[in-house]
């Protein structure tokens, strides 16, 4: 562990210098950047990951560049050095680390990020989510993506997860309304991304409130209809996302979306992606969480909780439940029955 805190103090001292560089010249400064990653790239999720951003680097004319340097310029330092270190080093690095050796120890998968539905907790369940959090911890899981929807106790218990874990990293997926009240407390935490939904009318108003805060935030859209499919298919909810700050955009088909719009939705974000077309970066949320996961570890896994202990996986495209995770199970058990190695 000490040798990992001085890895951690060396790259934290790197980044910080490397995002300051960015500001004035991003190609070069980038350059740099992955250049010093390979340094620090020992495992195969590492060279894969590195090696698509030296490809995407190859492209001199990219809008990713102006991404970068925008977000740079007009995001807190703090944060975005906290986030990035805490996805790229603590949970893609030493988690996954983690989850490799209990894996083969233990003969059970562990997904490298779990998703908390917080839409309807109460307050009386925040010490559940704290005993989650701390046995994710000790498999190897830094990673946590809370929805919050438009609830306050939700994001109140989000908020305490994220105070509670400054090493893990918390992707927040929330109403714009709730943007104003809580900008103190979002504005205190450097391990947060913040999500706008985008299927509300004051989204807009919510992005300038962050941009102005310089908070890392970005957006995102559940596709519950083909008339939202299409939207998203067609380029014009990309479209509409640009000029208003951000620097990046989850897309989250919904189970009523058929089988089909499913894989044009999968098919679309990879094809914008890879394309470099917008100064946005698009990500499927199930289909990217499951990438990640794959390359962690053999077989991808993806975990979502609900405030009822309700558990679903996603595979094939497609949601499924899993038995209830009771206050008394550990994780480490849920896992080992519902996620056997084969």
């Amino acid at each position: 562990m000490k040798r990992e805190a001085v890895t951690r103090t060396i790259l934290d001292t790197i980044v910080d210098r490397a995002i300051r560089d960015i500001g004035e010249d991003p190609q070069r400064s980038l350059r740099k950047l992955v250049d010093m990653g390979q340094m620090f790239a020992k495992g195969p999720f590492q060279k894969r990951y590195i090696g698509i951003i030296q490809q995407m680097l190859e492209n001199g004319g990219s809008p990713y560049y102006d991404l970068v340097q925008d977000t740079v310029r007009h995001t807190d330092r703090t944060g975005l050095r906290t986030f990035g270190i805490n996805v790229g080093w603590q949970s893609w690095t030493v988690g996954a680390r983690q989850i490799r050796s209990v894996e083969s120890c233990e003969g059970y998968d562990i997904p490298w990020s779990v998703t908390f539905r917080l839409e309807e907790a109460e307050p009386s369940q925040r010490a559940n989510y704290f005993r989650l959090l701390d046995e994710g911890r000790g498999l190897g899981i830094y990673t946590y993506f809370l929805h919050c929807g438009a609830s306050d106790h939700a994001i109140e218990i989000a908020l305490d997860l994220a105070r509670q874990a400054p090493e893990c990293a918390f992707p927040l997926f929330l109403s714009p309304g709730l943007v104003e009240s809580w900008m103190d407390r979002l504005s205190s935490l450097p391990n947060l991304l913040i999500l706008l939904d985008t299927g509300c009318e004051d989204w807009q108003a919510a992005a300038a409130l962050l941009r102005k805060a310089r908070r890392f935030f970005g957006y995102f859209i559940r596709c519950d209809s083909t008339d939202c499919a299409d939207r998203v298919l067609s380029g014009a909810w990309v479209q509409s996302l640009l000029g208003h700050g951000g620097s990046m955009a989850f897309c989250l088909p919904e189970e009523c979306c058929p089988d089909a719009v499913i894989s044009r939705l999968h098919t679309y974000v990879e094809t914008a992606r890879s394309g470099q077309k917008q100064p946005l970066m698009l990500l499927d949320y199930y289909q990217d969480i499951l990438l990640v996961d794959g390359i962690i570890s053999e077989s991808p896994r993806y975990l979502e909780l609900f405030p009822d202990g309700q558990a679903a996986a996603y595979t094939d495209g497609c949601k499924e439940s899993l038995p209830v995770l009771s206050p008394q199970q550990s994780l480490a058990d849920f896992f080992r029955n519902n996620f056997p190695r084969a």
